[in-house]
């Protein structure tokens, strides 16, 4: 049994559970932590999204850094959607924003 199985398990039966129980709210994403990272997906982080995205609509991923939230005093989080297999992004002719990767982590791309 991995984390991975054991999210998708919980996911199920609580969905499950809300329909039961005549709830409307849906879930609409997922979440989890980059302490000191600051906020971005890694290559299994954005994996996890495409996969999700797939099968629900919408569905979001939502990263939080809590060392960064508690050191400057507001929280550091992000939330990120990924492009459909095969879209091809329009040419920016301008500068872009990028968020940068921690070098400790690029490895995961």
């Amino acid at each position: 049994v991995n984390a991975q199985a054991q999210a998708y398990e919980y996911m199920s039966v609580y969905t499950d559970l809300c329909e039961s129980e005549g709830k409307k709210e849906k879930v609409v994403g997922w979440y989890h932590s980059h302490p000191g990272y600051g906020c971005w997906l890694s290559g299994i982080d954005v994996a996890t999204q495409a996969l999700n995205q797939q099968f629900q609509e919408p569905w979001v991923a939502i990263v939080v850094d809590p060392l960064r939230t508690m050191s400057a005093g507001k929280v550091d989080i992000g939330a990120f959607r990924t492009y459909p297999q095969g879209y091809q992004p329009p040419v920016e002719e301008g500068p872009s924003e990028y968020q940068s990767i921690p070098l400790s982590k690029i490895e995961d791309f």
